[in-house]
């Protein structure tokens, strides 16, 4: 879902700044159309209502006990998470999840993986993690701004959409580091 910000254990060539511009201009292009493709719909606030009942209790259980407030968007995200969390999307040096705890990594392979190997990033600090805060953002700024308001009933679309967006919004974010890291190195 996310754009590609390519193979990050060849730190020759991950940290170029040629490199680093190329990628960060495609995640903004992917960016701009994920939040025209999700202009579609309405605002649709249903899906960020708390407490979804529709979820059942265990659902809801499960995805509180993840940190959230227990929306039907919530849950598309952290099941999207919990899919990718499996095919180690979240060893990625710029993919940091929403939700957690995550099921442990187990499938696919290890190649470009937070793994005992030596990272050509300095490590991001927690402080740094803002997808908390970019997820309030964007459900209470830029959906309203975006979308006309009113609900159309396209409830999983537009969570469908949001997690898209908000995944390509974060990895953008989160690549910015390959900048800083290109400039101060790991070690």
């Amino acid at each position: 879902m996310a754009a590609n910000t390519g193979n990050v254990l060849d730190a020759d060539h991950a940290l170029e700044l040629s490199t680093i511009r190329s990628s960060l201009m495609r995640m903004e292009d992917s960016i701009i159309f994920s939040l025209v493709e999700r202009s579609q719909y309405k605002c649709n606030l249903a899906v960020y209502k708390p407490d979804c009942s529709q979820l059942g209790n265990f659902k809801l259980h499960q995805l509180k006990s993840a940190g959230s407030n227990g929306c039907l968007g919530d849950w598309f995200i952290y099941q999207t998470e919990c899919l990718h969390s499996q095919v180690r999307r979240y060893m990625h040096p710029t993919e940091y999840p929403f939700f957690g705890p995550l099921p442990e990594p187990s499938l696919g392979s290890t190649s470009g993986a937070r793994t005992e190997q030596s990272s050509i990033l300095a490590d991001i600090p927690s402080a740094a993690i803002v997808n908390s805060k970019l997820l309030d953002i964007y459900r209470s700024k830029m959906i309203p701004a975006l979308c006309e308001n009113g609900d159309d009933s396209n409830h999983g679309s537009t969570a469908v959409q949001d997690v898209h967006c908000l995944q390509t919004m974060a990895t953008r974010i989160y690549y910015g580091f390959f900048f800083l890291g290109s400039k101060i190195p790991a070690g």
